[in-house]
Protein backbone atom coordinates (compact mmCIF):
# COMPACT_ATOMS: atom_id res chain seq x y z
CA UNK A 1 0.00 0.00 0.00
CA UNK A 2 1.13 3.33 -0.55
CA UNK A 3 2.00 6.01 1.91
CA UNK A 4 -0.51 8.79 2.17
CA UNK A 5 0.58 12.12 1.05
CA UNK A 6 2.97 14.14 3.45
CA UNK A 7 1.41 17.67 2.67
CA UNK A 8 -1.07 19.01 5.58
CA UNK A 9 -0.94 15.94 7.70
CA UNK A 10 -3.04 15.40 10.95
CA UNK A 11 -2.14 12.77 12.94
CA UNK A 12 -4.11 9.49 14.01
CA UNK A 13 -5.28 8.99 17.04
CA UNK A 14 -5.07 5.81 18.74
CA UNK A 15 -6.54 4.97 22.08
CA UNK A 16 -5.15 1.70 23.32
CA UNK A 17 -4.14 0.61 26.45
CA UNK A 18 -2.48 -2.98 25.37
CA UNK A 19 0.76 -1.81 25.12
CA UNK A 20 1.54 -4.96 22.84
CA UNK A 21 -1.47 -3.80 20.42
CA UNK A 22 -0.52 -0.48 20.66
CA UNK A 23 2.89 -0.95 19.47
CA UNK A 24 2.05 -3.14 16.51
CA UNK A 25 -0.91 -0.45 15.44
CA UNK A 26 1.67 2.16 15.95
CA UNK A 27 4.65 0.44 13.65
CA UNK A 28 2.44 -0.38 10.81
CA UNK A 29 0.90 3.16 10.68
CA UNK A 30 4.35 4.92 11.14
CA UNK A 31 5.78 2.85 8.05
CA UNK A 32 2.44 3.68 6.03
CA UNK A 33 3.86 7.66 6.22
CA UNK A 34 1.26 8.25 9.08
CA UNK A 35 1.79 10.34 12.56
CA UNK A 36 0.59 8.56 15.50
CA UNK A 37 -1.00 10.40 18.90
CA UNK A 38 -1.29 7.45 21.17
CA UNK A 39 -3.39 7.27 24.47
CA UNK A 40 -3.22 4.76 26.87
CA UNK A 41 -7.15 5.35 28.14
CA UNK A 42 -10.08 7.68 26.98
CA UNK A 43 -9.14 10.26 29.45
CA UNK A 44 -5.67 10.72 27.73
CA UNK A 45 -7.40 10.21 24.78
CA UNK A 46 -9.84 13.33 25.46
CA UNK A 47 -7.06 15.26 26.11
CA UNK A 48 -5.26 14.70 22.96
CA UNK A 49 -8.60 16.00 21.18
CA UNK A 50 -8.76 19.30 23.59
CA UNK A 51 -4.82 19.69 22.96
CA UNK A 52 -5.07 19.36 18.73
CA UNK A 53 -4.12 19.19 16.75
CA UNK A 54 -7.70 16.95 15.87
CA UNK A 55 -6.79 13.52 14.47
CA UNK A 56 -8.11 13.19 11.00
CA UNK A 57 -9.29 9.87 12.29
CA UNK A 58 -9.43 7.81 15.91
CA UNK A 59 -8.66 4.33 16.49
CA UNK A 60 -10.89 3.62 19.42
CA UNK A 61 -10.07 0.07 22.02
CA UNK A 62 -13.73 -0.73 23.57
CA UNK A 63 -12.25 -2.22 26.72
CA UNK A 64 -10.03 0.01 28.60
CA UNK A 65 -9.43 1.55 31.98
CA UNK A 66 -10.25 5.04 33.58
CA UNK A 67 -12.28 6.14 30.58
CA UNK A 68 -13.48 3.27 27.76
CA UNK A 69 -13.97 3.72 24.48
CA UNK A 70 -17.90 4.22 24.71
CA UNK A 71 -17.51 6.30 27.59
CA UNK A 72 -14.73 8.65 25.24
CA UNK A 73 -16.99 8.09 22.11
CA UNK A 74 -20.09 9.92 24.41
CA UNK A 75 -18.10 12.85 25.58
CA UNK A 76 -16.82 12.93 22.07
CA UNK A 77 -20.28 13.62 20.75
CA UNK A 78 -21.00 16.68 23.47
CA UNK A 79 -18.30 18.50 21.32
CA UNK A 80 -18.94 19.72 17.71
CA UNK A 81 -15.39 19.93 16.41
CA UNK A 82 -15.47 16.03 17.37
CA UNK A 83 -18.33 14.79 16.59
CA UNK A 84 -17.74 14.17 13.00
CA UNK A 85 -14.53 12.66 13.73
CA UNK A 86 -14.07 9.10 11.95
CA UNK A 87 -13.52 6.58 14.64
CA UNK A 88 -12.80 2.87 14.04
CA UNK A 89 -13.67 0.56 16.81
CA UNK A 90 -10.89 -1.85 18.32
CA UNK A 91 -11.74 -4.93 20.21
CA UNK A 92 -10.97 -8.33 20.81
CA UNK A 93 -14.92 -8.77 21.52
CA UNK A 94 -17.29 -11.45 19.25
CA UNK A 95 -19.72 -9.33 18.31
CA UNK A 96 -17.40 -6.33 17.29
CA UNK A 97 -19.80 -5.38 14.55
CA UNK A 98 -23.06 -4.92 17.02
CA UNK A 99 -20.69 -2.42 19.24
CA UNK A 100 -19.59 -0.24 16.06
CA UNK A 101 -23.15 -0.04 15.03
CA UNK A 102 -24.46 1.27 18.53
CA UNK A 103 -21.86 3.72 18.80
CA UNK A 104 -22.48 5.06 15.13
CA UNK A 105 -18.50 4.31 14.72
CA UNK A 106 -17.14 4.26 10.82
CA UNK A 107 -15.53 0.72 11.44
CA UNK A 108 -14.45 -1.82 13.31
CA UNK A 109 -11.73 -3.85 13.50
CA UNK A 110 -11.35 -7.23 15.13
CA UNK A 111 -7.97 -7.48 17.57
CA UNK A 112 -5.34 -9.23 16.79
CA UNK A 113 -5.57 -6.30 14.09
CA UNK A 114 -4.50 -7.35 10.04
CA UNK A 115 -2.22 -4.55 9.39
CA UNK A 116 -3.32 -4.80 6.34
CA UNK A 117 -7.06 -4.37 7.15
CA UNK A 118 -5.79 -1.83 9.23
CA UNK A 119 -4.12 0.30 6.51
CA UNK A 120 -7.22 -0.54 3.85
CA UNK A 121 -9.25 0.80 6.59
CA UNK A 122 -8.03 4.13 7.36
CA UNK A 123 -6.62 4.89 4.10
CA UNK A 124 -10.09 4.58 2.65
CA UNK A 125 -11.90 6.82 5.70
CA UNK A 126 -9.35 9.29 5.87
CA UNK A 127 -9.92 9.83 2.33
CA UNK A 128 -13.75 9.49 2.64
CA UNK A 129 -13.38 11.86 5.48
CA UNK A 130 -11.85 14.73 3.75
CA UNK A 131 -13.96 14.44 0.12
CA UNK A 132 -16.50 15.11 2.67
CA UNK A 133 -14.90 17.78 4.46
CA UNK A 134 -14.20 19.76 1.18
CA UNK A 135 -17.95 19.41 0.16
CA UNK A 136 -19.18 20.89 3.20
CA UNK A 137 -16.62 23.77 3.33
CA UNK A 138 -17.98 27.37 1.87
CA UNK A 139 -16.14 29.09 -0.96
CA UNK A 140 -13.30 31.37 -0.12
CA UNK A 141 -14.82 34.70 -0.52
CA UNK A 142 -12.84 36.24 -2.98
CA UNK A 143 -14.77 33.48 -5.52
CA UNK A 144 -18.45 34.24 -4.45
CA UNK A 145 -20.44 36.29 -6.86
CA UNK A 146 -19.81 40.17 -6.61
CA UNK A 147 -22.77 41.81 -5.08
CA UNK A 148 -23.52 45.34 -5.66
CA UNK A 149 -21.64 47.59 -2.88
CA UNK A 150 -22.88 50.37 -1.66
CA UNK A 151 -20.46 53.48 -1.86
CA UNK A 152 -20.52 56.43 0.79
CA UNK A 153 -22.26 59.20 -0.97
CA UNK A 154 -20.72 62.90 -0.26
CA UNK A 155 -22.94 65.85 0.23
Amino acid sequence: MQPPPHANRSPILLVEDDKDVATMLCETLLAAGYDVDLAFNGEEGIRCLKVGPLPKLILLDWSMPIIDGPTMFAAMQKQPAWRDLPLVLLTAHDDAKNKAIALRASGYLKKPTDPEDLLRMVTVLIREHSALRLRRTPPPIASLPSRARAEPTTP
